[in-house]
């Protein structure tokens, strides 16, 4: 019975380590492939031989290669610089047409790039002792675009390392587009008040009368209102005496005769006065001070029962 157990697990044990092989393959293929297939110039041209696609050989190279920080200071690329690419640097490329690109994005143009070996398009420098060529990536590239670490500033491009070769690459950083001045936010104008119509002016309205309780006007109907009564006097005239009578003239008599005795007429009586009739002129001024009192003093009893009461 062992030894049926033993050969079975002998092959799920092989079965095993096979699976985990091939799954680990596909896996780091991407890797190996990029490190293995990447193209690496090991030439005489190559700042840093072979260059470098870690910034750990990037920098190892850098300090160990003659004349590598003669042509890196001519880029204006310093030793500390170089030491900080693991933390400054991103994967880009450098086109042939000398752009610089970080993925899709375009970060500089018009780039420079350097050499050790002559070739057409290139200026000859010295700096250092150490003798080495720039020209435009057009001069040099045999392909459309290059692998390269890009260091970056903020926004603002600063320099470049091609990773096949080594060589430094210096370019133009692109304008950053000036930014939009903001337009003035229109300002909410406040809606006009409305006006308010016109009011006609309140006319002035008569104050209404006080009313008079019950027993103001019970005290009111009690005022007796006295007005003066006017009496005209007039005297009765006086009977006038009657007018005598014209005595007829006697008749002529003729002469030498003895005039007849004429009777004697009867005597006129004496106008007698007389008796006055009506109110005499005493008696009306009598009257019309007694009334003239009486008027006066209802006058000052309405006074006083209008101030008591009604006021």
């Amino acid at each position: 019975m062992a030894y049926v157990v033993r050969p079975i697990l002998v092959r799920a044990l092989s079965v095993w380590v096979g699976v985990m092989l091939i799954v680990g393959a596909v896996l780091l293929s991407p890797f190996v492939q990029a490190q293995s297939s990447a193209k690496r110039d090991c030439d005489d041209n190559a700042v840093l031989r072979c260059g470098g696609y870690t910034t750990a050989e990037i920098n190892e190279k850098y300090n160990s290669q003659a004349g590598a920080k003669s042509i890196f200071a001519h880029f204006g690329i310093s030793s500390t610089e170089v030491k900080a690419l693991h933390n400054t640097a991103v994967s880009g490329y450098v086109t042939k047409g000398g752009r610089v690109l970080i993925g899709d994005k375009e970060v500089a143009t018009g780039a420079l790039t350097a050499g050790r070996q002559n070739m057409p398009g290139s200026t000859k420098v010295e700096r250092n002792g150490t003798t080495f060529y720039t020209r435009p990536p057009s001069a040099s590239f045999n392909a459309t675009k290059l692998d390269a670490y890009v260091v970056m500033k903020g926004d603002q491009f600063q320099f470049a390392v091609i990773k096949s070769c080594g060589n430094p690459v210096k370019a133009t950083p692109v304008a950053k587009p000036a930014p939009k001045a903001e337009q003035p936010k229109p300002q909410p104008q406040p809606a006009p008040a409305p006006q308010p119509a016109p009011q006609p002016a309140p006319q002035p309205q008569p104050a209404p009368a006080p009313q008079k309780t019950v027993a103001q006007e019970q005290a009111q109907m009690t005022i007796i209102e006295f007005s003066p009564v006017m009496i005209q006097v007039q005297e009765n005239p006086q009977p006038e005496a009657p007018a005598p009578q014209p005595q007829p003239a006697p008749a002529p008599q003729p002469a030498h005769q003895v005039a007849p005795a004429v009777a004697e007429s009867a005597p006129v009586p004496a106008a007698k006065e007389l008796p006055q009739t009506g109110v005499s002129a005493g008696d009306a001024v009598g009257i019309s001070a007694a009334l003239g009192a009486a008027s006066s003093i209802g006058y000052m009893a309405y006074a006083f029962l209008r101030s008591r009461f009604i006021a």
